[in-house]
């Protein structure tokens, strides 16, 4: 199955004032009334912008944002809301207004429809982000992601789409806005992914001219996941179970990859360039994990583990299987785990994994584990 040191950068989303409403016509159109009404409502012609990287940075592109939910609160009333849904990828803009001047606080949600992940309020209930009737921001902090239930999944070819919300900070930062009075309003809100990804990589069959006769494959990878939701709003509030949700990708994996001198290992050496992709997941982030030998830790059942099946194989009969399980390092939401399975010969085995920022791209070797 493909779905789709440390750490903590956020993928940024921004809210821009409606100025650009002036300069992009359609949106005056869509959002004002009269000027003498907006400014006796006190309405804020908002727009989400979302910004992309640039050559090494990997950012939120605009195809990872499907639908869209902004609450805008003065104290526990509601003075704003947007609902999208099914957006049109490569949309970065979406007005909407407030009604009310002061403290104002914004709860922002990409990716609220369900797809391989929903949200849910404190009863289990997915909440209704169309109708905001009775949503408060006690009822919205209570809310938490989890992985949609296997027989309410969309197709396994179907994208990901991650979650992303906007975490307070010092001094409710980055959710608490004053605004002065009626007329526009510049609000910069900047959005985290609320989950994490774990990237597989395989490489093998790089050491001798008849490797097409003796070569290893991965056919098994089983991933234990004992955090089974997160706080949608905020940081590392985590749900652990005695019975960890379970993820699986079968093989055989295999292939030809490019060759390396050993005696000189290149820089790159942990890129796509030499490895392949073969799984791609995501899991919550854990405060528990691993150490940096990938080993169990005091609180193994805690931890994410992944396990991975493998075989060296010497035709015509000759097979052996092995078994690996790997005790995935700690992390924070937005973080991007990439393990690395380097399987070149019958007594060259290493596993490893490096950790970075999801918005990274990094490159680096690590000791491996064997």
């Amino acid at each position: 199955m493909h779905i789709p040191e440390h750490i903590h950068k956020t993928a940024a989303l921004t809210i821009i004032s409606a100025v650009l409403c002036i300069i992009m016509g359609y949106i005056l159109t869509s959002c004002r009334g009269s000027e003498k009404d907006i400014q006796e409502a006190g309405e804020v012609h908002a727009v989400v912008h979302i910004n992309t990287g640039a050559s090494e940075t990997k950012a939120v592109e605009d195809t990872e944002i499907n639908s869209i939910a902004i609450f805008a609160f003065s104290g526990d009333n509601l003075v704003g809301h947007l609902y999208e849904s099914d957006i049109t990828a490569g949309k970065t803009t979406f007005p909407f207004n407030l009604t009310s001047t002061g403290a104002i606080d914004f709860y922002v949600i990409a990716n609220p429809d369900k797809n391989f992940f929903r949200i849910v309020d404190e009863n289990g209930n997915e909440p209704d982000f169309d109708n905001p009737s009775g949503i408060t921001p006690g009822y919205l902090n209570k809310c938490r992601i989890e992985l949609t239930p296997d027989n309410e999944k969309p197709d396994e070819k179907d994208p990901w789409y991650a979650p992303m919300t906007n975490l307070p900070g010092a001094g409710n930062t980055n959710r608490r806005f004053v605004v002065s009075g009626p007329g526009w309003v510049q609000v910069d809100i900047s959005l985290t992914r609320a989950v994490s990804k774990l990237e597989v990589w395989f490489r093998s069959n790089n050491e001798y001219d008849y490797n097409k006769y003796r070569y290893y494959s991965i056919d098994h990878m089983l991933l234990k996941m004992p955090v089974t939701s997160s706080n949608a709003f905020i940081e590392n509030q985590e749900a652990y179970t005695t019975e960890p949700t379970s993820a699986e990708s079968t093989g055989p994996f295999v292939g030809d990859f490019m060759s390396y001198d050993k005696d000189n290992i290149p820089d790159d050496f942990y890129s796509e360039k030499y490895f392949k992709n073969i799984w791609t997941y995501y899991i919550f982030s854990n405060l528990y994990g691993g150490s940096h030998a990938g080993e169990a830790p005091t609180v193994p059942d805690r931890s994410t583990v992944l396990t991975v099946n493998y075989s060296f194989h010497e035709p015509p009969s000759y097979t052996t299987s092995y078994i690996k399980d790997i005790y995935l390092p700690a992390c924070e939401r937005n973080t991007l785990i990439k393990v690395w399975c380097a399987l070149n010969d019958n007594t060259d085995r290493s596993f490893t994994y490096t950790v970075s920022d999801w918005d990274e791209t990094v490159y680096a070797n690590v000791p491996d584990f064997n």
